[in-house]
């Protein structure tokens, strides 16, 4: 059995300066807080255990939204261990994504993937193939900035992660 947290960062705008930069967008005072909801979800009252690999887009709102979702819950030296950014992942179309998540070592058996839309609304929709499909309608409508979208694959290998082939445990927005 895999475990696979999609998580979209959270909230993010411009700054004082008004970057032109995306890359660099940082979240908003807003977008901070959002993210607690989702860390709740991580902490073990509501379920789901720490990812063993949270690999994240190298843009700045990514690496916020990891820091203020996993920094209480990983010591220092266990965060850095488990987190990897991969410029890859900024903006991915949903094929790098899965080619990424596919990449990881199979030791791993809960991975938390923090990227961006459209590819990551795409790639939740493309993988879940059973679960509630009350989650489904709400994840397919919409995929906000922060959300979370957890899945189950029955196999052994990430290699292994087809298409529909995951089951949608939870969908939930920052709000939420």
């Amino acid at each position: 059995m895999k475990r696979l947290s999609l998580i979209r960062h959270s909230r993010a705008g411009q700054t004082a300066k008004k970057l032109t930069d995306d890359h660099e967008r940082p979240l908003t005072k807003k977008g901070e807080g959002l993210c607690e909801v989702i860390q709740r979800v991580f902490s073990g009252t509501d379920g789901l255990s720490l990812p063993d690999r949270v690999l994240l887009s190298t843009s700045r709102r990514t690496v916020q939204t990891a820091d203020r979702i996993f920094r209480r819950l990983f010591h220092d030296a266990d965060r850095e261990l488990r987190s990897r950014q991969i410029k890859k992942l900024y903006l991915a179309d949903p094929s790098t994504l899965l080619d990424v998540i596919r990449a990881v070592d199979n030791d791993a058996e809960h991975v938390a993937l923090i990227a961006h839309n459209p590819g990551l609304h795409q790639l939740a929709m493309d993988l879940a193939g059973e679960g509630d499909v009350t989650l489904y309608r709400e994840m397919r409508a919409s995929f906000p900035p922060p959300c979370l979208a957890h899945l189950e694959f029955d196999v052994s290998g990430w290699q292994d992660i087809q298409p529909n082939g995951g089951m949608l445990k939870i969908f939930m927005t920052g709000k939420s």
